[in-house]
This record gives C-alpha cells, structure tokens and sequence, in this order.
C-alpha cells in the first residue's frame, strides 16, 4: 500500500467519484494529509493506539459524511465515537436496556467535543417487561425512546449526532432508510446469557420473524461500499469466525488480500480495532 492515495487513484480502487465522497472535495494536498494520516495510523481516529487500531484509508475516506449503527452496543461505544467522529456525521447506539431517567453523562464521558443540542424522545422510564401471548409463550417488551445528543467538534466545529436508541436492535434497523448506513459494528455479543442471541451477519432463520434473515435486511440498509467491523461473534459467516489465534493485526495481514463473498456483498479486510473480548476487524463491504 502506498503511504497516501490521491482523488484519482481513491475513484480508481473504489469505483465511484469523489464528488460523491464528502469532503474528498478538498484540495490534493489535504487529502494526501488525511490518506497518510491514516496509513501511518496516527490520524485521530486510532485514539492514540496506532499498534492496536488501523483502517485502510480509502475504506475511511469512501465513508465519510456517513452513519454508524451498532445494535446490542451497551457501553461499548467510546471507542467507535473518538475513532469516528471526525469522519461521520451521525451515530446510532440501540440496546435493550439503556435507561435515560438518571445520570445521562455516563454516555457523554468518551470525548472532550462540545455538547450544544440533546433531547430525549419517548418515555425515559420505561423499564423491559415480561409478556405472554395467547398461547403462553412470554416474551420481552420494552417501549422505545432515544437520547439524542448533537456535538461539536472542539478542533473543527463540525457538528455530528449520537443517538442512543432503547430498544431492540433487528427493529431499530427496519428505521434507517435504505442505502443510508455507512458503517455497521457487531461486537461482543452472544447466544447465552446477557446476549442478544440475534445474528445481524447471518441469513439465520428464526421463528420471530424480525430476527430472520438479517443480512439480507442489513445489506438494503447499507450504503454500496460500507464498512463492516465484527469480532465474529453472533455470525454464521465462516470468514468473519474465524481468527486463526491471531492479533488482530496479524489476521489482517493473512486475510488482506484475499475477496470472500456472502449474500449479495463482497468482504475484503481493511484493517483492525482494538480487541474488545478477542480480535476486532475492519471489512470493506462492496455490492456486487
């Protein structure tokens, strides 16, 4: 890889424009600045943790200006915002249990941004309940409501958004329109106990009809090239399981040059987060 990628060779490896890229616009040098930053690992992004955290910078820049959803994300969302939000305007958290009627700087302590707009939406109180159907099969209910708080950058004065939605994830995905998430994380869940037991990267069956077939439903919401960040749990994808015992910056570089393909995406391995419970990484996502 070359230590910086100007416009053309960016539109040449991503197929598209850069006038449909925001801020690829800028002039060359800064894009120079930014693609090197990146390579090299020390743009604002890696959170000072270059030895642990890595994007390819053509799979940054192609989704900048965009949306990060992660569903099931509980606290683990500091990391994805100081990594993030000086590229994407918009965040969406969803999990079953966040509470908004306390304490609401537990989701504001990741970063030093100015914090100038936040609401809430829906009933903050509202607690998962235990339902049964005619039939006697229980089930979890909890009303929906969403924090959204809007920041400003306290280097660029950009503004961006994080909403952290209550709720279930496979429903929170049926909100976004289709082609508008950027980027899609899936980390740290599980099948048992505390998990959500819901495969979003995976054409799973299940009974419960939101929870079926769930890449299938993700890859409309995705935008053509995405970025996708898995640490392999909660999927049925072989290449996204298996991590060989590796770091995650050795399995991206076994598995860098190498194309798999699942439903109707392409998979190539861009990079490496920090580890959360094991390795975490970073896939270019392509419509074919």
């Amino acid at each position: 890889m070359k230590p910086f990628l100007l416009r053309g060779e960016i539109e040449g490896r991503l197929g598209i424009r850069s006038s449909a890229i925001p801020h690829a616009r800028s002039s060359r040098q800064e894009t120079r600045r930014i693609a090197a930053k990146a390579f090299l690992g020390y743009g604002p992004y890696v959170g000072d943790v270059s030895a642990e955290t890595f994007i390819e910078p053509e799979s940054l820049l192609a989704v900048q200006g965009g949306t990060l959803f992660y569903p099931s994300a509980g606290s683990d969302y500091g990391d994805f915002l100081t990594l993030f939000h000086p590229y994407l305007e918009s965040f969406v958290f969803a999990d079953l249990y966040y509470n908004f009627s306390s304490n609401l700087n537990r989701f504001r302590r990741w970063s030093d941004c100015g914090l100038i707009e936040s609401q809430i939406v829906g009933n903050a109180k509202a607690r998962v309940e235990r339902r049964r159907t005619d039939s006697g099969r229980t089930y979890r209910f909890v009303e929906p409501a969403y924090l959204i708080d809007v920041y400003a950058s306290s280097k660029t004065k950009r503004r961006f958004s994080v909403t952290f939605r209550r709720g279930f994830g496979q429903y929170a995905l049926r909100e976004f329109a289709p082609e508008s998430v950027n980027v899609f994380v899936h980390r740290g869940d599980s099948t048992g106990e505390g998990g959500s037991n819901v495969f979003y990267l995976s054409n799973k069956w299940s009974h419960i009809e939101p929870c079926g077939f769930l890449f299938d439903k993700l890859s409309t919401k995705l935008v053509r090239n995405a970025i996708v960040i898995s640490d392999g749990s909660n999927t049925q994808i072989p290449f996204l399981k298996e991590r060989f015992g590796a770091t995650g910056a050795e399995a991206y570089q076994f598995l860098r040059s190498e194309t798999f393909y699942f439903a109707d995406r392409s998979f190539r391995c861009a990079g490496y987060l920090r580890s959360r419970y094991q390795p975490t990484l970073v896939w270019a996502v392509e419509q074919r």
